[in-house]
């Protein structure tokens, strides 16, 4: 498993991921960080890595930056948000 990999398969990564997809693709940065019992500098991170991979891109309003999901991403997200949602059922 490469680098890239492990990163995107990383409970945190894949619960921003996650949370994202809920918002419908229009979040910020500190509400991720909440969802996922991280730290602000954390998601920060998670979130940088993720727009270097293209499946997120963030934009600035005000002083805040909003994250949305790429296509690429859009594909990814529901398929984690899908396995969220039956592993909660579980």
């Amino acid at each position: 498993m490469n680098d890239a990999q492990e990163f995107l398969l990383s409970k945190k990564t894949m619960q921003i991921l996650s949370e994202i997809y809920k918002n419908n693709s229009n979040t910020y940065i500190a509400k991720l960080a909440k969802v996922s019992d991280t730290s602000y500098s954390h998601a920060v991170r998670v979130v940088s890595k993720l727009e270097k991979l293209g499946i997120i891109k963030t934009e600035r309003v005000g002083r805040k930056a909003v994250v949305t999901l790429t296509e690429m991403g859009k594909e990814l997200a529901e398929h984690i948000y899908e396995i969220f949602r039956i592993s909660s059922i579980l």
